[in-house]
């Protein structure tokens, strides 16, 4: 079973990009600055904000970019107190396959797209 919605969260993406900086591997000031390079070169008004969760240790924010009915492109960013993660999925995207394989595997925030309606 869970290899099959590892397989329907699959389908369609085309492209996954992750990046990432944690405090574990250096400090406050190169993070922020990691944080600020995030927000000056995507141009985040070329996507529309999908929701914003505000949890106790972290920010995350979800993008979309869609034609019609089809989402071609998800932007995770989590600005948290200890890392900052961008991650980026192209493709043909069904949000519904991709929070329960987020949910699975307790990835960053990405269950609560399960709680959005429509297809």
């Amino acid at each position: 079973e869970d290899f099959e919605e590892l397989q329907k969260a699959l389908d369609g993406i085309e492209k996954m990009q992750l990046l990432q900086y944690s405090l574990e591997n250096g400090d406050q000031e190169t993070m922020d600055d990691f944080y600020s390079d995030i927000e000056k070169s995507i141009p985040f008004k070329e996507y529309d904000e999908l929701m914003i969760i505000k949890e106790k240790d972290a920010n995350i924010n979800f993008y979309s970019k869609s034609e019609k009915a089809i989402i071609s492109e998800l932007l995770m960013v989590v600005d948290g107190n200890d890392e900052v993660v961008l991650m980026s999925l192209t493709g043909n995207i069904n949000l519904k396959h991709i929070a329960k394989l987020g949910s699975k595997m307790e990835f960053g925030g990405m269950e609560h797209l399960g709680k959005m309606k429509g297809d």
